[in-house]
């Protein structure tokens, strides 16, 4: 299958990037818009996607902090030797290590709001909601 090819091309890039200057940024550009990664949602690549950095890697567990999102994970078959410089690797390709946030512009009422997963998990208080 094709899987194996795509984690042993992503850790020869890995190791090649240690040989680069670290403002090549057309070098992690290109991987970013070219290369399949094996998530927990097939082969996806890294700018069509908001794809996160397993548990084992980054120590935040987005799955247990918010269990009702579905978060597209990278796949924790690659095994790089040193973790951080994998991390920083991985931050430089667009693989990101907690929640992407992206601003919606729209008007809310403090009914819409109480139904927001995380009012819910943080559980704002209704007086704090009515303010807005």
């Amino acid at each position: 299958t094709e899987e194996p090819v795509l984690i042993g091309y992503l850790e020869y890039l890995f190791a090649y990037s240690k040989k680069i200057p670290d403002n090549s940024i057309e070098f992690y550009k290109k991987i970013n818009e070219n290369l399949g990664l094996l998530t927990n949602n097939g082969i996806l690549l890294a700018n069509e996607s908001k794809i996160h950095i397993p548990v084992e890697d980054s120590e935040i567990d987005l799955n247990s902090i918010f269990p009702e999102l579905d978060w597209i994970i990278l796949e924790s078959c690659y095994t790089p030797s040193n973790r951080k410089d994998w991390v920083n690797f991985l931050n430089r390709i667009g693989i990101q290590e907690f929640a992407i946030v992206e601003k919606v512009d729209g008007d809310y009422r403090s009914f819409e709001l109480e139904n927001i997963i995380f009012l819910e998990n943080y559980k704002y208080s209704r007086s704090a909601l009515e303010l807005l």
